[in-house]
């Protein structure tokens, strides 16, 4: 049969303590971390958003304008008249 002193308990008292006070600390690190990481998503997501929508209205001034001044602005950023936005060939009309 197993006996315990006062010795033993008093051991197994600071390992029990010192393993509550890591897990705590731990799930509060986390709680912050979660807290942190929830706040920088959503700055991130708005800052997407508003990176699209402008480079939406980009887009649609270069689309606006006549063909030789796109590529000659293409040609400027790239370096190629690549990225050109292409147009659609213009449907006939039809009676």
């Amino acid at each position: 049969m197993f006996r315990f002193t006062t010795r033993d308990l008093l051991w197994l008292t600071v390992v029990v303590a010192l393993a509550c006070g890591w897990w705590i600390n731990l799930a509060k690190n986390q709680a912050i971390w979660r807290s942190e990481r929830r706040q920088i998503f959503a700055e991130w997501s708005k800052q997407r958003s508003q990176d699209s929508d402008f480079r939406q209205c980009v887009l649609i001034a270069i689309s606006r304008l006549p063909t030789s001044q796109r590529d000659e602005l293409f040609r400027t950023i790239y370096g190629t008249v690549e990225p050109a936005i292409k147009q659609k060939p213009p449907t006939p009309n039809r009676p």
